[in-house]
């Protein structure tokens, strides 16, 4: 018998290193016959650019990623570069990866310990392993500093789901302590003084836990001047479970952290990842990341320094309408009386199909749980994949996991998302309350949305029905502004999704029959949806590439760089100057970068940090106020016609229902309930925005005045104090209470003592204490009145919604306003007069 093996050894014979090659030279399985042409040509377009450090790998979802990765490695190998390295995000996608990988003949080998396996040292088989063994303190490849163990050198390294990964780093490189922790414990008296100069009734209230919501930002300059003590208590504990697998990782860097603080817990973040500290990683002769096709890639630069070239030149998929089918409805533009929680057990009932639920939270998941939704521990999520993926029938929840989770085929018919994916970082819940308008925001908010709708549909044959649920996801989906930042096909099935919504509500029969009956149809392949979808979808378009953000996260990585290195004014002058050129930037995106500018520049020349403080917080109210306080900004009207700002707003969404769904939400957060009264004044300040009006809140953006200002008219204003956490069933307004809303008058008549003022108390009574005194004028909002305005403006945007907004005039808008008792005239309806006892 011949042994064909000695010729494999041959070293005549040299390795392939074209990755079409070793694919055809390799014995592979029938999973594997061919190549597809999108795998070809970006192969060869990696090969011809493999020579560059980094390389973005962008392909469509099940467009065969993972082959894709495994040649490059392999080509890499043969070329005798060094060890080869892929990381995945957990170990399910280990599994697939290796499997991948026998199916192509490429070796490969993994490892549980820490000992390397022989293989992969001598660069003879490919290392597949999660992200978190390269990516702590104590990794067995090696940290910058550390004696103890060898720096394991990597010739190339393949990260799979490069933002996902991206989110995983960040967590990696902050830190976070809860309440009861010691370091909690001794961390945040040292900065109630400062916290309380910013705004005195939301920190103590989040001090003092009753305010459970709120989120404090840490003065920069009150961190740095405590920096060294901070630093020897953080030593102190650096065997602790939350430090010590990241102490070693950011304990020079900790001066060039933002800090925050809420009732449960405090949180350092970076202001971008020191990744040297991983020099296996860092140093790697080629770094090949793995991107869908929609997402921005400038954090990459910003946080793990890819080059602006590659960034700006990804390898990538030429076919974008070659994307699985996915009918995204929202039931409640089919019937906007539909409730979760009888949709939930709707769905429960189901039996042919695999139902997943992805929500914001574990409070969140209850509601399907109580539907006998099944929610897995983490340790148990790998299992109930396979579950989903070996039969049919079952009913899954998953609590905030919108990336890492594949779900093809019959695994997942359909993906319910229930809500806005919530900020899982109080950097993240900060930045949403403090920059609303922030196009950063916005992007970071639409790319976790479209991971989420991309869970059930991995391949261009697939096909799964996408329920969206909660009325913040639904109305902010139509927006204009939040679809600029979706790819073109999803908006496409976002739209359609609308419209045959509103084909089934004209249809006979209940609401939840017509949900059924369209999700059946889908489901059981009716022809014509198919070619509905796919005529749609052909004639979406490519996405429009954005390198806007590009030289930001440059300049965000330089100004770091360079204060690491004590350059702070050269830090500072990076971001200035750079902002100085950005007329583009919204207000809340300049004040930030201000901000960060101000926040190097402390070390450098304190003065002058202050000033350009001042600056960004004049730009932006709810920013840092300077220790030396700050002058208040008066509301200027610019005497435009209710109707008109009311058109304005309408003509921001895309479907009219959705109006109705973003103002409901904000009803749903007035009400009279304990520690809400954050969430009530941002809610009610925008309820103003809604209705025509130029709104404020003083008292947090200045740390003076009243809680929220309503400017109805050019000299007309409503001055007002919430005390929504008040006990429904209490009959006295105290002695306190009344000292805030004369107070705030006081406040109103210094500022604008040339208008009129109306000061308005939300109480639930209207009654004084027998030591109260409030303004003569001073009118009471009620739990009458409050629920009276709410009914009205249901009812008032309703009506709107029963036509596209483009189509109303601000005459017949006016019209509406005065029949819902809405006109600003007629806003003293909802007030009752304050009797005394």
């Amino acid at each position: 018998m011949v042994d064909f093996g000695k010729l494999l050894g041959d070293e005549n014979q040299n390795s392939p290193i074209k990755p079409k090659e070793i694919f055809e030279s390799n014995v592979r399985s029938n999973q594997f016959p061919y190549l597809r042409s999108d795998q070809e040509k970006i192969l060869q377009e990696w090969f011809e650019k493999r020579d560059l450090k980094d390389n973005i790998v962008k392909m469509n979802t099940g467009g065969g990623k993972t082959a894709v990765g495994l040649l490059q490695l392999q080509s890499s190998l043969n070329e005798n570069l060094g060890p080869a390295l892929y990381l995945c995000l957990d170990k399910l996608l280990v599994e697939q990866v290796l499997g991948d990988a026998e199916d192509l003949g490429i070796d490969c080998v993994t490892f549980e310990d820490r000992n390397f396996p022989e293989e992969f040292l001598n660069s003879e088989a490919i290392l597949v392993t999660t992200f978190a063994k390269l990516f702590n303190a104590k990794t067995v490849f090696g940290v910058e500093g550390d004696g103890s163990k060898d720096v394991i050198n990597i010739g190339s390294v393949i990260i799979d789901d490069a933002h996902a990964a991206l989110n995983k780093a960040r967590e990696v490189f902050s830190l976070s302590f809860d309440n009861q922790s010691d370091i909690y414990q001794k961390l945040v008296p040292m900065f109630k003084d400062s916290l309380v100069a910013q705004s005195r009734g939301t920190a103590l209230d989040v001090l003092e836990g009753r305010d459970s919501y709120g989120v404090l930002m840490v003065p920069y300059w009150a961190w740095i001047d405590r920096i060294n003590e901070i630093t020897t208590l953080l030593s102190e504990h650096s065997d602790d479970e939350s430090l010590k697998f990241k102490w070693p990782l950011v304990r020079d860097f900790l001066e060039h952290y933002f800090v925050y603080i809420s009732s449960h817990r405090i949180e350092l973040s970076p202001k971008c990842l020191p990744i040297q500290k991983l020099p296996s990683f860092h140093r790697a002769q080629r770094r090949i990341f793995m991107s869908a096709t929609l997402n921005d890639d400038s954090s990459l630069i910003k946080d793990f320094q890819v080059n602006k070239e590659t960034v700006e030149d990804p390898i990538e998929s030429d076919t974008y309408s070659d994307i699985g089918e996915r009918m995204i409805i929202a039931p409640q533009n089919i019937d906007k009386n539909l409730k979760p929680f009888d949709i939930a057990g709707a769905f429960s009932k189901l039996k042919n199909y695999n139902v997943v639920t992805l929500v914001s939270s574990d409070n969140r998941a209850s509601l399907w749980q109580d539907n006998f939704f099944n929610k897995p521990a983490p340790s148990e999520i790998s299992q109930i994949i396979n579950n989903l993926k070996e039969s049919i029938g079952h009913k899954v929840v998953l609590s905030n996991r919108y990336d890492g989770v594949d779900l093809p085929g019959d695994s997942c018919r359909i993906l319910i998302i229930d809500d806005l994916p919530s900020a899982t970082t109080l950097h993240e819940q900060y930045s949403l309350y403090a920059r609303p308008d922030s196009r950063l925001m916005r992007m970071n908010q639409a790319q976790k949305i479209e991971q989420g709708f991309g869970r059930s549909v991995r391949s261009v044959n697939d096909y799964s029905v996408v329920i969206i649920l909660g009325k913040d996801l639904v109305s902010i989906i139509s927006t204009n502004e939040f679809q600029r930042h979706l790819s073109p096909q999803t908006v496409t099935q976002i739209n359609l999704g609308t419209q045959v919504a509103a084909l089934a509500s004209r249809e006979s029969g209940s609401s939840m029959k017509q949900l059924g009956e369209t999700i059946k149809q889908v489901l059981d392949r009716d022809p014509e949806w198919i070619k509905l979808h796919r005529q749609r979808i052909t004639s979406s378009g490519s996405p429009e590439k954005d390198i806007s953000l590009i030289d930001v996260a440059i300049k965000e990585r330089e100004a770091f760089d360079l204060a690491c290195s004590n350059q702070s004014i050269r830090a500072a002058d990076t971001i200035r100057q750079f902002i100085n050129t950005k007329e583009s930037f919204v207000k809340d995106d300049q004040a930030w970068f201000l901000q960060l500018s101000a926040s190097y520049l402390y070390n450098g020349d304190k003065s002058r940090s202050m000033e350009v403080q001042l600056a960004a917080h004049t730009k932006n109210t709810f920013l840092l106020k300077p220790p030396s306080g700050i002058n208040y900004k008066k509301l200027t009207s610019k005497q435009t016609r209710q109707a008109l700002k009311i058109k304005q707003f309408i003509s921001s969404f895309t479907e009219a229902n959705s109006i109705v769904l973003h103002v409901t939400k904000l009803l749903d957060d007035i009400a009279f309930k304990p520690d809400s009264s954050t969430l009530f004044e941002r809610s009610f300040t925008r309820l103003g925005e809604c209705l025509g009006f130029d709104t404020q809140q003083p008292e947090a953006e200045f740390n003076n005045g009243c809680d929220i200002l309503w400017n109805i008219y050019d000299d007309e204003f409503l001055v007002i104090e919430a005390k929504n956490e008040v006990k429904t069933e209490r009959d006295l307004i105290y002695k306190s209470e009344s000292e805030q809303i004369s107070s705030s008058d006081n406040w109103f008549k210094k500022h604008y003592p040339d208008k009129n003022g109306t000061p308005v108390l939300i109480h639930p009574s209207n009654k004084l204490h027998h030591e109260a005194f409030t303004p003569s004028n001073t009118g009471i909002i009620n739990e009458k009145g409050l629920g009276e305005l709410k009914e009205n403006v249901n009812g008032f945007f309703t009506t709107l919604a029963q036509r596209e907004p483009h189509l109303w005039t601000p005459e017949e808008i006016l019209g509406i306003l005065k029949t819902y008792m809405l006109e600003r005239r007629q806003l003293s309806t909802y007030l009752t007069p304050v009797e005394e006892k």
